[in-house]
Parts: C-alpha cells; sequence; structure tokens
C-alpha cells in the first residue's frame, strides 16, 4: 500500500503558537532592536495566556538569540536578533542534514580538487578575470567589522567561485556534478560564514587557490582545492558538536 499524503494533523501547544507570535512580531520590526517588551503581565493579556507560558515563551526567545532577559528590567529585543534568528534556522538546518552534507564534501574533495587541476592547466584570460573579481569582492566582505552579517552574500560568492573553477575545468561531467551539488550545499556552508570565525580563513583559501590557478601550477591548486573543502568538512562537524543543535531550524 501506498504512503498516505496525508498525516494526522499534531496539536500546537499553546505557548508554541505565543513563540511563534513574539518571534514573528520581533523580525517583522514590531519591536525594533534593544527596545523593552511589553512585561510578563502585559504580554500575557495581549496573547491571552497565563504568567506561566509568557515565562516560558521569553525562555524560548532568549535562547534563540532573540531577545535578552535583564534582572530587575525585564525582556529587551536583541541587538542582533536578526541575524541571531537566520544563523539558528542554519544550523537547524543543517543539524537535520548532517549525513547528507558529509557526503557531499566527500565527493567534492575529489571533483573539485580535479576541477581546479584541470582548470590550472588550461584557465582562460576570461577565466582568471572572473575568479580575480570574486576573490575581491569576498576580501571586501570579510573585512567588514562584522563580517559575519555578509554571511549570504560570501556564501552566493563562494559558490560563483567553485563553479567558476569547474566550467573552466573543460570536463562537463565533473563541470555537470559540481554545478548540482554545490549550490545544494550553500545553505550549509553558511552555518560556518554565520559564526565569523572562519570567513578570512575561507578568502585566504580561495586567494590562494586562484594564485596556483594562475601559476598554472596543478598540483597545487589541487592539493589546495582538496584542503579547503576538508577545512570546511571538519569545521562543520566541530561546529555541530560544540553547539549540540537539537533538530528542529527550517
Amino acid at each position: 500500500m501506498d504512503k498516505p499524503v496525508l498525516t494526522k494533523v499534531k496539536h500546537i501547544r499553546v505557548f508554541e503558537q505565543a513563540v511563534e507570535q513574539l518571534r514573528s512580531a520581533i523580525l517583522g520590526g514590531e519591536f525594533g532592536p534593544d527596545n523593552r517588551l511589553p512585561t510578563e503581565q502585559e504580554l500575557g493579556v495581549l496573547l491571552g495566556v497565563g504568567r506561566s507560558t509568557v515565562r516560558e515563551t521569553l525562555r524560548v526567545l532568549e535562547a534563540e538569540g532573540l531577545i535578552t532577559v535583564r534582572r530587575g528590567s525585564g525582556a529587551y529585543v536583541a541587538t542582533e536578533a536578526t541575524l541571531n534568528a537566520t544563523r539558528g534556522s542554519v544550523l537547524r538546518w543543517l543539524a537535520q542534514r548532517q549525513e547528507t552534507v558529509q557526503q557531499i564534501l566527500q565527493v567534492r574533495e575529489s571533483i573539485e580538487g580535479l576541477t581546479a587541476r584541470l582548470t590550472a592547466q588550461m584557465a582562460s584570460t576570461d577565466t582568471l578575470a572572473q575568479l580575480r573579481q570574486i576573490v575581491a569582492e569576498m576580501t571586501t566582505l570579510s573585512e567588514d567589522e562584522n563580517a559575519a552579517k555578509n554571511a549570504d552574500q560570501l556564501a552566493d560568492l563562494d559558490v560563483q567561485f567553485h563553479l567558476v573553477v569547474s566550467a573552466a575545468s573543460g570536463n562537463d561531467i565533473a563541470h555537470e556534478i559540481v554545478s548540482h551539488i554545490v549550490p545544494a550545499f550553500s545553505r550549509a556552508n553558511r552555518a560556518v560564514l554565520w559564526v565569523g570565525w572562519r570567513i578570512k580563513e575561507s578568502v585566504r583559501e580561495h586567494d590562494g587557490i586562484l594564485r596556483a590557478i594562475e601559476a598554472g601550477n596543478l598540483i597545487d591548486a589541487e592539493n589546495l582545492m582538496r584542503e579547503h573543502v576538508v577545512r570546511v568538512y571538519n569545521d562543520l562537524n566541530l561546529h555541530l558538536s560544540e553547539r549540540s543543535v537539537e533538530p528542529p531550524l527550517g
């Protein structure tokens, strides 16, 4: 018998509805950064819930990094509430797909090592110009004081870099594989970049790969690409183990 298309509707607890409403209000700008939220009593009236539900709701939002609770003063919207919410969402997404992401990176190490080697052997002037432009943009974004907020743009540039390299390799099959798996990996890559601790290192690695390709150094281009992919693989595993992210983020 085929698996049924529909499943039983799950009961949504009152506090989960309260969390969703308050979260949406914060992310929608109803309460700006550093703004004080209504008191627990006021929130209870606004949401139509008891004080214990309000407190549970605030604990969840504080754990998500959306608010900070100051003893004796109340709850305030976090300065980087939107940034924290996005980062948390990406990490939960990654935690749900950890094994798949790891397998993708294993494939990427081999195939992209090959494409980097081939591109170093035959890169055109146009290819080099594209790669230089991408690395230049990555460098500019990485030098921002709060570079983590540029994670989305950096992840997009990362995808562009790898696609340009694979397209220039002259191996259509390798490029076809890379063009499918690299964009799919983009969200996982954000998980590392959102943290901000590896952004500059990532840019340096791309610059090193570019320099090897420019010099026509086949061995260095392949090795540096492989090392880059392995480093991302290790960082993702380390970050997930340290954060102990629970699945359901989106």
